[in-house]
């Protein structure tokens, strides 16, 4: 185990992105730490820097845009399972964030983005996610991209890299024959 971790908090997206390049492969972004904590406890993993993005404003909250609904990668469970914009225009994520196993703290602390970047077999938010057609926007050092969330799962032509930040979901609005 590592015992000489460093913490940064970076202020904003650009600072975030550019810490990720500058401090390289052993920075462990830390958001809620519902996945993280436990594998740090066992030994599991030891990071030489802990990235804490759980104050970036442009990783939080719920919005209907043009492009449909987009949901931060900080958005708590709880925020997913009671946000009148997901109720009205996504039910199926609000259904499923409400079967996610964990007990409240999960509920209270854990992320969509952290849900996604761990890939755990047992969260529910995926399978509803890809069944709605989501896309993620993901920052790294040099851009800012939108891949489809199925690429980044499947690893076939994408993987999140090492200096590179899930930031945004964007679900695609409804065809108006649904």
């Amino acid at each position: 185990m590592n015992l000489r971790m460093q913490y940064a908090r970076p202020r904003n997206l650009e600072q975030a992105t550019a810490l990720m390049d500058a401090l390289g492969t052993g920075t462990m972004v830390i958001a809620g730490g519902q996945e993280l904590m436990p594998h740090l406890n066992y030994g599991r993993i030891s990071p030489s820097v802990f990235l804490d993005v759980s104050g970036l404003s442009e990783l939080q909250g719920v919005e209907e845009t043009a492009e449909g609904v987009s949901i931060g990668a900080l958005t708590v469970h709880r925020q997913i399972q009671t946000d009148p914009i997901i109720s009205k225009s996504l039910p199926l994520l609000a259904y499923a964030a409400k079967q996610i196993g964990g007990g409240r703290q999960v509920h209270n602390q854990g992320t969509i983005g952290g849900n996604i970047v761990a890939m755990h077999p047992l969260y529910d938010i995926i399978p509803s996610l890809l069944a709605l057609g989501a896309q993620v926007q993901i920052a790294g050092p040099e851009a800012i991209e939108i891949i489809p969330l199925s690429t980044l799962l499947t690893g076939t032509s994408y993987q999140l890299g090492a200096k590179e930040l899930l930031t945004r979901i964007i679900v695609p609005p409804m065809d108006s024959d649904h």
